[in-house]
């Protein structure tokens, strides 16, 4: 879904990998099906849209802990009236030090250097002063094709000063390229030989899930299945290093141990 847009995942300077399609229904408000909305709607604005339509206001707090505004817009004006004026006016995106803005129609955007299918590899220190900002009007120029900077450089001034204003409200100031270092993060798995994982464990991702490589182990699972049958995959491990998956054949009963070893 790149095409006919610039770059692709991960470089966030540009549409590529960002602008992508969306398909909603909505069969009580929207009754002009299959028609096309084109004001600017980024993914920020679904969780307003589901609150305001469903009368929900947004928590203050949560479990104690104070919650930031939400940055999106409600999208549902957009259902009743296709040329309605635009409401979410300015998005900021940044990703591995490349970053954009869009702004009324307008997007600005700067290229950190590098390519995407190089990910895993360490990236090259380069300075964001060294990063030319180009100039798009989108509505006119959808696939982003022709750079206007030089022909409207206070347009440029004003959106790159955008830029700063919103990486600091939201807190990526300073600037940081992942691809050159990472911040350190704790180990959730280093020096521990037992794991213990409860109903609803979902995803771990393979650096913080038991290390299965090169050393003996053993997993047992309990699963109460009622009164009635149960069959199915109970857990699963895939990586790197191959992958195995623990299968409940088809039982009755209350309780199944289930047992695999390596």
């Amino acid at each position: 879904m790149t095409a006919p847009f610039q770059w692709m995942k991960q470089i966030a300077s540009h549409l590529g990998g960002t602008h992508n399609p969306m398909v909603l229904t909505w069969p009580a408000d929207i009754t002009d099906r299959g028609a096309i909305r084109e004001q600017f709607t980024h993914v920020n604005d679904l969780a307003p849209t589901i609150l305001e339509l469903a009368g929900i206001a947004q928590p203050d707090t949560v479990e104690g802990v104070a919650q930031l505004p939400m940055d999106g817009t409600c999208l549902a004006y957009s259902s009743a009236d296709p040329e309605a004026p635009e409401r979410h006016e300015t998005q900021y995106f940044e990703a591995n030090g490349h970053r954009s803005i869009y702004h009324r129609g307008w997007m600005a955007s700067a290229h950190h250097g590098g390519v995407p299918w190089t990910a895993g590899r360490r990236g090259t220190p380069r300075p964001f002063e060294d990063d030319e900002w180009e100039l798009y009007e989108l509505r006119s120029d959808f696939s982003q094709a022709h750079d206007l900077a030089q022909q409207e450089p206070e347009r440029l001034a004003e959106l790159t000063a955008l830029v700063t204003e919103h990486a600091e409200r939201v807190g990526i100031l300073p600037l940081h390229d992942a691809r050159v270092s990472r911040t350190p993060m704790p180990n959730l798995v280093e020096d521990r030989t037992s794991f213990t994982f409860h109903a609803g464990t979902v995803g771990i991702p393979e650096s913080r899930a038991p290390r299965m490589v090169g050393r003996s182990w053993h997993l047992r699972a309990v699963r109460d299945v009622g009164e009635g049958t149960a069959q199915g995959v109970v857990a699963s491990m895939g990586g790197r290093a191959a992958g195995w998956a623990l299968w409940l054949a088809r039982t009755a009963g209350l309780c199944w141990p289930t047992a695999l070893s390596r």
